[in-house]
Parts: C-alpha cells; structure tokens; sequence
C-alpha cells in the first residue's frame, strides 16, 4: 500500500519484490526481468541497503538516486528473515532531497537463488520533514492488514483454480471418449494443483506473518515504545505481554530482573503484541 499527502509525502508499507541471486549457479545467464530485484544476497541487510535500495529503484525502471544514510541499523526477525532500519535523504525524482526512513528484509535465497524483498518506505520533503513526523509515525503505528479480505481474495483465486481445472479435466475425458487412463492424469493434475495451492497458501501467510510482527516493531521503533513480558501476572505465575513507553520498560525490568523482561520482536505474540 502507497500513501500519498499533499506536499509530495510518501508512505509505502509492506511492499514486496521478487528477488534473484545472480551469484547463484541457477540464475547466472537468468534475463534481467522488470520489476525483479537483481542483486546476490549477504545476509547483512545493514550494510547492503544502499546498494539493495538502488537495486530496487532498478527494477522499478528508475535511475539511481542520490542517498545519503544518517542511521541504519539491524533489526532482529524470525529466523531466515533479516532486516534493518535506515533513517536519511534521498532525491528520489530529482527535485530535492527529502527525509526517508525506512525497514527493510529479506528472506534466505532458495536453492534455486530466488528470494524475497519487503521494504516499508517514508518519505517526507525537507522543508516538512518536522511538522509531518508525527503523522508519518501515526500512520505506520496504526496500519494493519485486513485478514479476511486477503483471505475472501486468496479463496476466490483459488476456487477459479480448481474450477478451470475441473473444466479442462471434462473436456479432455469427453474427448478421449472418458478413456480410463486420462481420467487417471487428471486427477494427478487436480492433486498436484491443490497440494501447490496448499504450499502456496502456506508460505504466503507465514511471509505474512513475519512482515506483520516485523512493521509492529518498526512501528514501535518510530514510537519509542517496548514490549514488555511480564512472569508473574496477578503474583500466579501469569506470563503475559504489554507495550508501553521505553521509559517505563527500562524502570520495570530495573526494579525486578526477574519479574520483567524486554521482548524482542520474533518474539512477539499474535494478537496481543501485533
């Protein structure tokens, strides 16, 4: 999702890209396509990222824009996920720096090479830059993603899916006169789609997941807040979780180690922390 404001101001959430390994033995004479991201993946987001952000201006079609990084950072992720948060300028249609900050992540190549990109981008021109920062912060905190109508679309896809096979699966059966062995074929085919749309399905909602808990942690990066577990809810032994004020974090896990602890953000719970 894109928002746009009145003075040029630019929030991208959750944006996601194709990329490909061109180190990789499988992708070595691979065509640049546009709109994939090619560049060989290190792991270390943190120092990769301007180079990963020119890379993804690329394979937008666009030229490389003049960046300069004030902070950047590791941010902690799920495991095979890695990620950073960057703060500085750029001039990204060369009519003046602006203000960006940003989270960028990318997950482990597969073998094959080929990864995925995610990056949650604002930007903000200089002369704005004070005055917008609180409501660039109160839209990252306040965004979520609508499950069910991410779920309505995936189930119609899928439904269209299966239908289009089960068209095709009857003609070829009227054709071959229901012949015995191509009714055989087309079951093969029908269990190979559904078993592909599982592992499809399954994978889409685990990426889902990380990018959630990874904007939640971004959000409360931009917020100065924390997320707090605490051991002994109610003095019974309750484990629970809370978000409040990096101040107020730092004074509880102070005054009782043992009770308190900081939670970082693989860590955090569906529902409650995000």
């Amino acid at each position: 999702m894109v928002v746009s404001g009145p003075h040029g101001e630019q929030i991208g959430l959750n944006m996601s890209k194709l990329a490909i390994d061109p180190s990789n033995p499988a992708q070595r004479r691979a065509p640049q396509t546009p709109g994939v991201l090619f560049y060989p993946f290190r792991g270390d987001i943190a120092k990769s990222f301007p180079d990963l952000f020119q890379a993804w201006r690329r394979a937008n079609g666009k030229p490389p824009a003049p960046l300069q990084v004030d902070e950047i950072k590791p941010m902690q992720a799920v495991q095979g996920n890695h990620c950073a948060l960057a703060t500085g300028h750029v001039d990204p249609d060369g009519k003046g720096m602006q203000f960006f900050s940003s989270c960028m992540c990318a997950f482990d190549p597969g073998p094959t090479g080929m990864y995925t990109v995610t990056l949650s981008l604002s930007l903000v021109p200089n002369a704005f830059a004070d005055q917008e920062r609180s409501t660039m912060q109160a839209i990252v905190g306040s965004w979520k993603m609508n499950q069910q109508v991410v779920s309505q679309q995936l189930a119609a896809k899928t439904q269209q899916v299966n239908a289009n096979t089960q068209a095709l699966i009857r003609q070829s059966q009227m054709q071959v006169d229901r012949i015995h062995q191509i009714g055989a074929q087309a079951t093969a085919r029908m269990q190979a789609t559904e078993a592909a749309n599982e592992a499809q399905h399954a994978s889409y909602w685990a990426q889902q997941d990380s990018n959630e808990r990874n904007a939640q942690g971004f959000s409360n990066y931009l917020l100065d807040q924390t997320v707090v577990q605490d051991n002994n809810m109610y003095n019974n032994g309750t484990i629970g979780h809370g978000t409040v004020w990096n101040s107020t974090a730092d004074a509880l896990v102070k005054a009782d180690p043992k009770r308190f602890e900081i939670v970082d953000t693989p860590n955090y719970w569906r529902g409650i922390d995000y």
